[in-house]
């Protein structure tokens, strides 16, 4: 893939992790382990460029080294981190990714990207048929409708991807590239680190 034809990323980091107590991007599975954030991007960096951190502390990533891009429409949750990650990339579509989800997995996002022309979200259903919408493609073509969601208060990631062209990803697809959909478990509280570090 080369450089002028990757998609761009956006990487979700600023939640309140009020659940978990502390920040769960610089989080460690293991002691010496790398953070959950670098996880994400070992798995993010070579299919994306360039790579947006979404946070509204911009101080606590600076050594990432990568542009970080704060809410347009603060208080209004990931949608807020998507609209402003949309409105930064210069690329037409772009991953959006939670910054506490680490076993991405790098086939299921290209293959994500694949599909991605001509819809202008492409969305993964998970084994009980939901949508998981941190971890999909989304056209720069959504802004519109996610302006209007926010400025309205409606904040909900699904609540406005009927009203766009939108693919949703059959969960048969989605085993093919990630057979035990680890790609969409992620951190809540901190028993949770336990269960995926023992589940990885």
């Amino acid at each position: 893939m080369t450089e002028e034809l990757k998609p761009g990323a956006i990487v979700l980091a600023g939640g309140q992790s009020r659940r978990m107590g502390t920040d769960k991007a610089l989080l460690r599975l293991a002691p010496e382990g790398p953070r959950l954030l670098e996880m994400v991007l070992t798995v993010v960096q070579p299919l994306a460029s360039p790579v947006f951190i979404s946070t509204n502390r911009p101080a606590e990533y600076s050594w990432a080294g990568l542009p970080l891009v704060g809410d347009t429409y603060p208080g209004s949750g990931p949608l807020a981190g998507l609209e402003a990650g949309l409105s930064a990339s210069p690329a037409e579509f772009n991953f959006l990714v939670a910054c506490d989800m680490p076993w991405l997995a790098a086939p299921l996002l290209a293959y994500l990207l694949q599909l991605a022309p001509p819809y202008e979200a492409v969305v993964p259903l998970n084994q009980m048929g939901r949508a998981e919408p941190l971890c999909a493609v989304y056209s720069k073509k959504c802004l519109p409708v996610i302006r209007r969601h926010l400025a309205s208060g409606s904040f909900k990631m699904t609540g406005w991807l009927n009203e766009i062209n939108t693919m949703f990803v059959p969960a048969g697809q989605i085993a093919e590239y990630d057979p035990d959909f680890r790609s969409f478990r992620n951190l809540n509280r901190p028993e949770d680190i336990a269960i995926l570090y023992n589940d990885g």
